[in-house]
């Protein structure tokens, strides 16, 4: 038996164990306990969204805006979002106790390709709908009706709108 080997194998195992214990520790996460048909369901959030991935976001609702014109965001610098992994849900928008407003959108939204309009379109379909019930006070299934399934129905419907899509550029 090689006792450095093992030394070394207890040290790395020691590294990981602290860096798991910091980044468990260390990164920001909100639990929601939210009741969905009658059922309880714990919510973890990942993490904030970053400085980038707030920049992405912003630009998904200026597109969002060149498809629906009706589609406005006062106040949406006064909203924390972060991310979730969920099979259930795209978007949360959760109301605090203080007042604050807090939007949960499902990390499979994050924009891969910088380049591609249609991945701003994803995310900012769903941003946009759980901005209008963290904004303007919109209820399901009302808030689908003036946000996400609009948008898509333009999309369906308008060549001229998917061609605006299409040539967007970030």
């Amino acid at each position: 038996m090689n006792i450095g080997r093992n030394k070394t194998l207890l040290f790395l195992f020691f590294i990981f164990l602290l860096t798991s214990f910091f980044y468990f520790n260390h990164t920001p996460r909100i639990c929601v306990l939210a009741e969905i048909d009658l059922k309880h369901e714990f919510i973890l959030t990942i993490s904030p969204l970053t400085p980038k991935e707030l920049e992405l976001a912003r630009r998904s609702l200026q597109l969002i805006m060149e498809i629906d014109p009706t589609q406005h965001y006062e106040g949406v610098e006064n909203v924390e979002v972060h991310w979730m992994q969920s099979k259930k849900f795209s978007g949360i928008t959760v109301y605090r106790n203080d007042g604050g407003v807090i939007i949960i959108l499902d990390e499979s939204l994050k924009i891969k390709n910088e380049k591609n309009p249609w991945d701003y379109v994803k995310l900012g379909v769903v941003y946009s709908h759980e901005l209008s019930h963290a904004l303007n006070g919109t209820k399901d299934p009302h808030t689908e009706q003036i946000t996400d399934a609009k948008i898509w129905s333009l999309l369906r419907t308008n060549g001229v709108l998917v061609k605006v899509v299409t040539n967007w550029v970030p």
